[in-house]
């Protein structure tokens, strides 16, 4: 596997922290813009005794995953990605497909799928079930919240600014101009 170089013409070739954080602030602003709609549906779901609960916690959950995956796979970049041009790429800079972009959120989306199941089985269960499933969301929660330092911390420690889901799916995140 051959890499793009760390710097060329002077330039860093690596989307570092920053950018990345920046698309990540982006994004989610694009998807509570697209899901405001959605949301508001949802509110009159919610008076409905069982669907609303159960639309509003599987949408919520998936949202995030399905937005990654389809803007990673069709674009090489979500619309933060975009607006900070940067783009994930495999590592000699073309462009990655499928495999790569499900990859890349696949912890994300197990995290999703076991919160939709741990919530979905508290749902009309007695107070004692629901304090026993919310005690298996707030595990779920502390993993997940280790999961993403981790990811920051292995950015911030390697000279490719890849986080452990680009080593997982084999992608990088560099500058537009980098991409080919």
């Amino acid at each position: 596997m051959e890499f793009l170089p760390i710097k060329k013409d002077g330039l860093k070739v690596y989307a570092g922290f920053w950018n990345r954080f920046g698309a990540l602030l982006v994004d989610g602003l694009a998807l509570a813009l697209v899901l405001f709609p959605i949301q508001l549906i949802l509110m009159w779901l919610v008076s409905q005794p069982t669907r609303g609960p159960i639309a509003d916690t599987v949408i919520s959950n998936i949202s995030l995953p399905a937005y990654t995956i389809f803007f990673h796979y069709r674009y090489g970049a979500t619309l933060g990605k975009m607006v900070t041009d940067i783009k994930v790429t495999l590592p000699d800079g073309s462009p990655i497909g499928f495999k790569e972009a499900f990859l890349r959120s696949y912890v994300d989306l197990c995290f999703s799928i076991v919160t939709i199941f741990s919530e979905l089985s508290a749902i009309g269960n007695t107070d004692a079930e629901q304090i026993q499933w919310s005690g298996w969301l707030g595990t779920v929660a502390i993993i997940g919240s280790i999961w993403f330092w981790s990811e920051v911390v292995v950015l911030l420690l390697n000279e490719r600014k890849r986080a452990i889901h680009d080593f997982i799916a084999g992608t990088v995140v560099v500058h537009k101009r980098f991409a080919r």
